[in-house]
C-alpha cells in the first residue's frame, strides 16, 4: 500500500491507474472501519475524480499532485459533501463551498477520498472526544490515536490513503506556499510535497 506520494508515483508511471490505486485505498479503509477513523467515505465522488484524473494524465495535462488521495479532517469543506466537525450539531450539514486550501489541492488533481474523525470542532489533539467516538489505535486499542504521534492517526498506520489528516500547518505549506513550521514528525510530509515548491 502505497504510504508516499513518491511511491503513487512510482506505481502510476509503471503503468497502475489512479483508480486502482482509490480501489487499494477504499478496501483497506474497509477492513479497518473498526478503528472509526473515518467519519464518511466518499467512495463514489474519490472513484470519479480518480477516472478524471487518469483522463488527465493520459493526455499529459494532469497536475502536480496527480494520484495523491487525501484525507480531509472533519473541519474542512468540500462543495457537496458533508462536514461537522466531529460534532451532532451539525450533523447532516452539507457544505455549500470547498476551503480554498481543498480547492487548491483538487486543482493539482489530488482526490478526496473521505473525511475523518477529530475532537469535536477540532478542540482536543487526542481524537477522544468527537461526537461519534473516539478513534481507536491501530497498534494497541486501549491507547487513543494521539499516543502514536500527534497527527500521525489510526489512518496512517492502516494506510487508508497518502496524506491524511490535514492540519493547518499541511494546509498551509501547500495552499499558501509559505510559514514552513518546524516540526519533527512534519519533515516526511514536508518532502514528499517539496515537488510543489
Amino acid at each position: 500500500m502505497h504510504t508516499t506520494f513518491a511511491e503513487v508515483k512510482s506505481t502510476l508511471a509503471s503503468g497502475s491507474t489512479v483508480l486502482d490505486i482509490v480501489g487499494d485505498y477504499l478496501k483497506v479503509i474497509h477492513q479497518n472501519s473498526d478503528l472509526n477513523a473515518f467519519l464518511e467515505v466518499f467512495e463514489d465522488s474519490a472513484k470519479a475524480q480518480a477516472v478524471i484524473v487518469d483522463t488527465k494524465i493520459a493526455n499529459k495535462t494532469a497536475g502536480k499532485l496527480a494520484g495523491m488521495v487525501i484525507g480531509l479532517k472533519d473541519n474542512l469543506c468540500y462543495k457537496g459533501h458533508k462536514v461537522s466537525a466531529a460534532s451532532k450539531i451539525l450533523e447532516g450539514f452539507e457544505s455549500l463551498y470547498t476551503a480554498t486550501a481543498v480547492q487548491r489541492l483538487i486543482d493539482e488533481d489530488a482526490v478526496i477520498i473521505g473525511r475523518l474523525n477529530c475532537d469535536e470542532f477540532a478542540m482536543g489533539s487526542s481524537n477522544e472526544n468527537s461526537a461519534f467516538g473516539p478513534v481507536k489505535n491501530k497498534l494497541n486499542i486501549k491507547l487513543c490515536s494521539w499516543w502514536i504521534l500527534w497527527w500521525l492517526s489510526s489512518c496512517c498506520f492502516m494506510r487508508a490513503c497518502a496524506l491524511q489528516r490535514l492540519e493547518v500547518i499541511q494546509v498551509v505549506r501547500f495552499a499558501n506556499q509559505h510559514l514552513l513550521q518546524e516540526h519533527m514528525v512534519l519533515n516526511q510530509l514536508m518532502a514528499e510535497l517539496a515537488v510543489l515548491d
